[in-house]
């Protein structure tokens, strides 16, 4: 690298004689088409800008070729037509790029600017118009985008980079100071930048010109590639005889040798083509190409903060949790190294793009997975899954059916270690359930794997007890009648299904009654709960209501509630609940019999807590469940009354707001509330 003092003549013969043409070596699949185009820069008061296009096309040399190629910018030299850069063209445009050649400012008084600008628009139409369908470059532009230039060109291609991040990249042939300053224009650049100069440079010396835009360039990914004995003119085609004229005038001592046109075009390609394919075109293995000639080619020097401009090859990890595995479980892959990850065998994985899937396979598997880094560059790693056939659980008997109080020995076989649904570890469970009850082993082998085996207990109904229940309603009692209104049946709102499988009851039952099979005088569906003494509860039922007070099982057939898990041995406490009247509990412990009998119209046979959980309704020692619990929770207090008031006004309805049950939601709700406000359920019956 020198700098020149301004000669005249030395090399002009020879400069003009030059003329060669590189040997295409690389493969051709596409052939070159050209045409011309022309785009309007309407911030520019309709500046006209033509361009010399050269793109991939089909045999024909003239339809374009299908696919998408990202685009070249290349900016002319000063009076050098755009013909002189063929050599560019035939290297990029087989190869898949669009090489767009603005033909503006060839004249002898160019403006440095409005080509700088020149070089942008293009840049950025050509990736507008990928977007157009009636335009020729519809659907075929790569987003990938580079700004090159040689001379003039070099120059305005750092204006054109200037805070353009757009761009992909930018490469200079032997840029030429511009005006405005190119230097300057330099510290807005900050895509990465390739900066080719020529030591033999006597046009645009390289002190005064490349090197120190690139000493200003503001890219973190920026290079200086000086070619030895490379002149101004041979990055053309060598025929620029304006340029030669130029350089011959301006070469007369202590400048050169020089280099063939040929061979000099050959420097160029060495370090351009492989920057473009990994810039434009995300080709991991060109970026190694570069790095290799850099470091180890000759003939040229080069300078940059970080030769690898950061970009380092991706090093793929797979692991797996549990490489060993039992037939039918899971495990979690971790996959590191990349931005992005794929794996094979994507149909026994949740997400074939994650960097941790979880692996489900059914045999022994090898997963492969590709990661890709920010640069496009690409690794492997493979993790295998060994998966162990699990054992085979049976419990014996298959099935059994029993009555309550008698117990049946289960025993489990298929393994060498046991675990019950009880928790218990031998191979044998001696159960004696209260009701229908399934009962699960887990059956383990030496390597770990497990399998389950269960089978259902069938205790027979007719082993059950029934229990005839009692009870009135006090919003649903007619004092003149003696009995409770049905308007919720005359209205065709009751369920079929039972209605206390939400909050706050979360009852499971599948009670259900067809329409159809409703008995004419039912009130509603009530929940009838057994509770151990401790409070909790060891089974619930679902049952209709009559106008009469009887509480019967949705069978159709039992007066009364069946129970199939009581035993007659036991006390419990009796619950009855309601949608929204307070819930009641039995005063006392009850030992069941075969026919169990509580009368909860009998204010000695309910639970208080000081405070009479029933009413009197006739006055004569009727007592109903006081009515206004709206939110079921055991409490009548002002959580029931807001709820009233925002479900006021509703008619036909079956909400709990509708206390008295006449299907409607008034005052008349409100007033038989509100003497029961304040009143609190006992202990059993609160959530």
């Amino acid at each position: 690298m020198r700098t020149a003092t301004l000669f005249f003549a030395r090399l002009l013969i020879v400069c003009l004689l030059v003329s060669t043409t590189l040997l295409d070596v690389l493969a051709q699949p596409f052939t070159e088409g050209q045409t011309t185009v022309t785009f309007v820069d309407a911030s520019r008061s309709n500046r006209s800008i033509g361009v010399d296009l050269r793109y991939p096309a089909q045999a024909d040399g003239t339809t374009l070729a299908t696919g998408t190629f990202p685009v070249v910018v290349f900016g002319h030299g000063f009076t050098i037509g755009t013909d002189s850069y063929d050599h560019l063209v035939s290297a990029l445009v087989p190869e898949g790029y669009f090489v767009a050649m603005p033909t503006t400012e060839s004249g002898f008084s160019p403006d440095h600017a409005n080509f700088g600008l020149d070089l942008a628009f293009v840049a950025a139409e050509i990736q507008a118009e990928n977007a157009n369908s009636g335009s020729f470059f519809f659907g075929a532009v790569a987003p990938e985008t580079a700004i090159m230039g040689h001379s003039m060109g070099g120059g305005s291609a750092f204006l054109a980079a200037n805070g353009n991040t757009d761009i992909t990249t930018l490469v200079t042939y032997a840029a030429a100071e511009t005006t405005p300053s190119a230097i300057s224009a330099a510290a807005g650049v900050s895509v990465p930048s390739l900066v080719v100069a020529g030591a033999e440079d006597c046009v645009t010396p390289n002190g005064d010109h490349q090197y120190p835009m690139y000493t200003n360039t503001g890219s973190a990914c920026n290079v200086y590639y000086e070619i030895e004995e490379a002149s101004h003119c041979h990055f053309s085609d060598g025929d620029a005889s304006s340029c030669y004229a130029a350089e011959g005038f301006s070469c007369l001592f202590g400048w050169g040798p020089f280099l063939s046109q040929a061979d000099q075009t050959t420097m160029v390609h060495n370090a351009v083509l492989p920057w473009l394919d990994f810039y434009l075109k995300n080709e991991c293995a060109s970026w190694g190409d570069f790095q290799t000639y850099m470091t180890t080619g000759t003939g040229f020097s080069y300078e940059s903060p970080d030769i690898s401009c950061g970009v380092t090859p991706p090093v793929a990890t797979a692991t797996a949790a549990n490489t060993n595995i039992c037939g039918g479980e899971s495990t979690l892959l971790t996959a590191t190294g990349g931005a992005s990850y794929a794996w094979d065998n994507a149909t026994t994985l949740d997400d074939a793009t994650s960097a941790t899937p979880t692996a489900s396979p059914l045999t022994n598997t090898t997963y492969t997975v590709t990661v890709t880094d920010a640069n496009g560059c690409t690794d492997t790693e493979n993790v295998s899954i060994n998966v162990l056939l699990p054992p085979t659980a049976s419990i014996s008997p298959t099935s059994s059916t029993i009555c309550p109080g008698e117990s049946v020995t289960l025993t489990a076989a298929g393994g060498t270690d046991f675990i019950w649904s009880d928790f218990s570890t031998a191979n044998t469970l001696t159960v004696s359930p209260a009701g229908t009850t399934d009962y699960f082993v887990t059956v383990s082998d030496a390597n770990g794997c497990e399998d389950e085996e269960m089978v259902s207990i069938t205790v027979l109904p007719d082993c059950n007890v029934v229990v005839q229940l009692s009870a009135v309603l006090e919003g649903a009692f007619d004092g003149a009648s003696g009995l409770m209104r049905t308007d919720l049946l005359t209205n065709n709102l009751l369920p079929e299904d039972q209605p206390y499988d939400v909050a706050p009851w979360n009852y499971a039952g599948t009670e259900n009654v067809p329409a159809a099979d409703l008995p004419t005088n039912t009130v509603d569906w009530v929940l009838v709960e057994v509770q151990d003494l401790g409070g909790n509860i060891l089974e619930s039922r679902a049952a209709l209501l009559l106008d009469n007070g009887q509480v019967v099982d949705v069978d159709g057939i039992t007066n009364g509630v069946n129970f199939f898990n009581l035993s007659y041995n036991s006390t419990y406490n009796f619950v009855l609940r309601h949608r929204n009247h307070l819930d009641i509990a039995s005063a006392t412990p009850v030992a069941p019999t075969a026919l169990t009998v509580i009368d909860f119209t009998d204010i000695a046979n309910v639970l208080d807590n000081g405070t009479p959980q029933v009413v009197d309704v006739d006055g004569a020692g009727l007592h109903a469940l006081r009515t206004g619990d709206i939110t079921a929770d055991g409490r009548i207090l002002v959580d029931d009354l807001n709820t009233y008031l925002a479900e006021s006004s509703a008619i036909i309805s079956y909400i709990a707001s509708d206390c008295n049950m006449d299907v409607n939601v008034t005052v008349a709700d409100f007033n038989i509330y509100q003497p029961n406000a304040g009143v609190l359920g006992v202990s059993l019956v609160t959530y």
